[in-house]
């Protein structure tokens, strides 16, 4: 059977190819790129020696491939090399992508095996009762599916990027980070990548502000700000950056918000909940990593009762709502200035 994503995570691939236990066929699909891209790299470095990359590592490009000329590269033995590497990148812009790709299924089913092939069709999955996939399965072939990273999950790769990159990040800048890019890792990695680059080495461990220095954010009025005027109930300042958010909404879309302000008020409900609200409790409920990442929950448990926070999300939900024109024809930014009178009046 094909080692799956199920059954061979991503850390599990990586971990194999550097010890040297690699697959005839990788068949790498799925929405989030940086996974992909990462074990093409890894591939690239460790099957061909660099003295033999010259002759024996093949690169096709989807819009321009042609699937009989990569199956028959794919055949041919390596010249004066143990392995040949053959990679077919972006294989999601093939015409015709996936009705293409099964002509590479007898291949695939019985592969030359001095022969590594690697298909990266990014931003979609071919499905299980697929031919190629199938083919895999029989072949002795790794199909790995890439999907985006949880929110919640988002911490350890980020570290572990930084870590390799020889700079540590707080829980603040991934948090922000996260909130500028989504969960996309490769977004995320670029702007770290900048930060670090425009640090000019300088930078050993980033923070919030430089998230906000180098990425373009406002660093008075931004999300984050927003929360911790909140979490204390200071109205004045939570509307301060309503208002400038409501001069520039295409960027700073209360949409935007939400999200946050949802995640704040679902932690303060757990922290609430707890019997034990020593630090160390709160911490491993909430999963942080840090004192430093609890401090706002910690001082918004005093501004908010259990029953207050429980509230406090049923109001952003009945925001949602009315935002999206259920319940109410009301302007966005009228909803989200009654929406912060509502939470510190809670």
């Amino acid at each position: 059977m094909a080692r799956t994503s199920q059954s061979l995570s991503y850390k599990d691939i990586v971990g194999s190819i550097r010890k040297g236990d690699i697959a005839p066929v990788y068949i790498l699909m799925g929405v989030e790129e940086y996974f992909i891209d990462s074990i093409v790299k890894l591939l690239e470095e460790r099957v061909v020696e660099s003295a033999d990359k010259d002759f024996n590592t093949f690169i096709f490009y989807g819009a321009d491939a042609d699937i009989e000329t990569v199956a028959n590269t794919s055949r041919q033995y390596p010249l004066m090399s143990e392995r040949q590497l053959v990679i077919l990148k972006e294989a999601q812009t093939l015409d015709r992508a996936k009705t293409q790709l099964e002509k590479l299924s007898p291949y695939i089913e019985n592969p030359v095996q001095t022969t590594v092939l690697v298909i990266a069709f990014k931003g979609d999955e071919l499905s299980a009762s697929s031919r190629v996939i199938k083919a895999a399965g029989k072949g002795g072939g790794i199909v790995f599916q890439s999907a985006r990273v949880k929110e919640n999950n988002i911490g350890p790769y980020v570290k572990d990027y930084c870590e390799a990159a020889g700079v540590r990040i707080d829980s603040q800048a991934i948090a922000m980070l996260s909130e500028l890019q989504g969960t996309e890792l490769k977004k995320i990695f670029s702007e770290i990548d900048k930060i670090i680059v425009a640090g000019k080495g300088a930078i050993r461990n980033i923070t919030r502000d430089h998230v906000c220095h180098y990425t373009g954010v406002n660093k008075e009025y931004n999300n984050f700000e927003l929360t911790s005027a909140l979490a204390v109930k200071n109205y004045a300042k939570a509307m301060e950056i309503v208002e400038f958010f409501s001069k520039n909404p295409r960027q700073n879309s209360p949409m935007k918000s939400i999200s946050l302000l949802f995640s704040f008020y679902s932690k303060l409900v757990i922290a609430g909940c707890l019997k034990d609200k020593s630090d160390t409790a709160i911490m491993t409920a909430l999963n942080a990593r840090s004192e430093y990442s609890i401090r706002e929950i910690k001082a918004a448990m005093k501004f908010y009762s259990l029953r207050q926070s429980v509230a406090c999300i049923s109001l952003i939900r009945d925001f949602d709502c009315q935002s999206k024109g259920i319940g109410s024809m009301r302007n966005e930014f009228d909803l989200f200035r009654e929406l912060m009178f509502k939470l510190v009046s809670i």
